[in-house]
């Protein structure tokens, strides 16, 4: 109790140095320039509170990447993924003769990164969907996805170090080619009946797709795209009609169809307890990761003196540096996206609306910043707007963000952010205002 008195006298004294409940020209401690009716100053280190939590809503559905694997870290603990998407046709009303059977079947994904332990072997499952993908649907990381019976089971090594040249794809490096049941697959597929073949809207709801899952062992993590024209399954099929040896048949994945993942973390052995996080007053390091897993927190506690003084707003930078030492071997984020917490509400503040929370950026122009892009070991956001707003008092609960990786939402990336009570470079909010009389 004697640490959090002082931590919060040495706070309160700080930032009324700068600022006071008063309001009053006189003494609010601003380093004023200008005469007349307008003066202007700036309040660095305007008090925030940082800590860590779970993020429960990312959202998953068609963000471009299937994460598959799982892995460890003295950091942040255990987590795992799978992925689940449907295949389009790669043609409509495809006939495939007299007595078609699969000779084999091919499902090809590119892999965009790797995580954890690459030269371990990992296994990967393919199993049928048995619950159908809503195409109007928003899966979220915590979503669970039935599945059957397996249909390919592959131990290989993740590396990808050596060049490979498969005849389906163009790429020569980096991708997972997964060999299915072919017996399964004419049962399944070959032998449907043709009004499930007049479209894929049709076809998913009879052929559901796939989920694609490690096992508990797993000490990699791979993030396989289901975008592009490498993405991909093929079946060489034999029938009673043609003369030909085999006949090849494409599907497709990618944007014309339904894909999500799922995420688990466990945070027992993490270099944080989610249990034992001071909201009050605030920490010395918080964490954030991809997948849906801890996020930081920012509690931007020094508005609330400042509400409704007739303070416009010039410009409001939020600093949250990098832990530089808890941060080594870790894949940081290039970006940070900073969204309002509400709960299942959570949505981005006014000067980020050029993304879209676990989705790809849209634009970093300088005026209105939709990340805090990673420089000199510091994200830096411009959330000038926001806080203008919370100023003027349009939203009383505006005053708390939280602090995710900006793209994409199925890798691992994590970094060790400093907190509001780090004794050197701690995060901090710093504001240049201008005052009326």
């Amino acid at each position: 109790m004697v640490r959090k008195a002082l931590i919060s006298l040495a706070l309160c004294g700080a930032f009324f140095l700068s600022v006071s409940c008063e309001k009053d020209l006189g003494t609010v401690g601003l380093d004023l320039i200008g005469a007349g009716e307008f003066k202007t100053g700036a309040l660095k280190f305007v008090p925030i509170v940082t800590s860590t939590e779970t993020y429960d809503t990312l959202l998953t559905s068609n963000t471009g990447i299937l994460p598959v694997g799982g892995f460890a870290d003295a950091t942040f603990g255990r987590v795992d993924a799978y992925g689940v998407t449907q295949v389009a046709l790669g043609r409509i009303n495809p006939r495939f003769g007299d007595n078609p059977r699969a000779d084999s079947v091919f499902l090809f994904l590119p892999v965009t990164e790797r995580y954890g332990d690459t030269v371990a072997p990992i296994r990967i499952v393919v199993q049928p969907l048995l619950d159908a993908l809503v195409a109007d649907s928003s899966y979220t990381a915590k979503d669970q996805f039935a599945a059957g019976d397996p249909v390919a089971d592959t131990t290989f090594n993740p590396y990808f170090g050596r060049t490979r040249k498969f005849k389906e794809v163009a790429a020569t490096k980096g991708v997972l080619r997964l060999a299915l049941d072919p017996q399964w697959f004419t049962q399944e597929f070959l032998l449907l009946d043709t009004a499930a073949l007049v479209s894929t809207t049709e076809f998913v709801k009879t052929f559901k797709g796939f989920r694609l899952k490690s096992t508990a062992a797993a000490q990699s993590l791979l993030s396989l795209t289901p975008v592009g024209t490498d993405s991909k399954l093929v079946v060489y099929l034999s029938n009673d009609t043609t003369t030909a040896k085999s006949v090849r048949y494409d599907l497709a994945l990618g944007d014309k169809i339904k894909y999500a993942f799922h995420a688990e973390h466990r945070f027992e052995q993490a270099a944080f307890d989610l249990a034992a996080q001071d909201t009050t007053y605030g920490s010395f390091r918080s964490y954030t990761q991809s997948l849906g897993g801890a996020v930081t927190s920012i509690r931007l506690k020094g508005l609330a003196p400042l509400r409704d003084s007739n303070f416009l707003v010039n410009y409001a930078e939020l600093e949250i540096p990098v832990d530089a030492v808890a941060s080594l071997g870790l894949n940081k984020p290039k970006a940070l996206t900073l969204l309002v917490a509400r709960g299942e509400k959570n949505f981005l503040i006014n000067d980020y609306q050029g993304g879209s929370p676990g989705g790809g950026l849209q634009s970093l122009r300088d005026s209105t910043r939709v990340v805090g892009v990673l420089d000199q070991q510091v994200y830096r956001f411009n959330i000038t707007r926001h806080v203008q707003r919370v100023l003027n008092g349009k939203d009383a609960k505006m005053d708390r963000l939280i602090l995710l990786p900006s793209n994409p939402s199925g890798n691992a990336q994590r970094v060790v952010l400093n907190g509001n009570l780090h004794p050197s470079e701690p995060a901090r909010l710093n504001l240049y205002l201008t005052r009326t009389k």
